[in-house]
């Protein structure tokens, strides 16, 4: 009973979305058009959790940015990307041994302003 005490008094009733950056709070609501960055502390990996959502963070994740807006790309325009992703025969993207996708590094960069498929 004590423990459940202290863990609801350091909660403070606070929800996901009272502090700008997610900061401590346990649950975030994201709404659309929205991202947040999660880095695993166990793993060291960031990942993206695209919103509507409701997240929930557990206790070895950290809230690195966000919410987020996202960029939107208007009708009859295009974007470059960067940093396109390695993708294998099948069209499957590659990743390497620790589980990370594989970037094209050699300065290429594909532009397509038509469907290809």
């Amino acid at each position: 009973k004590q423990w459940y005490q202290r863990r609801v008094r350091g909660m403070s009733g606070r929800r996901g979305g009272d502090s700008p950056k997610g900061g401590d709070d346990t649950v975030i609501r994201i709404p659309p058009h929205f991202y947040i960055h999660v880095l695993d502390l166990k793993t060291n990996v960031t990942k993206t959790t695209v919103g509507p959502d409701t997240f929930v963070r557990q206790d070895n994740e950290k809230v690195v940015e966000g919410p987020t807006k996202m960029v939107i790309i208007p009708p009859n325009h295009y974007c470059v990307v960067a940093n396109p992703v390695i993708k294998n025969k099948e069209g499957l993207v590659q990743f390497d041994n620790f589980g990370l996708v594989q970037l094209i590094t050699d300065g290429s960069t594909p532009l397509n302003l038509f469907n290809t498929a």
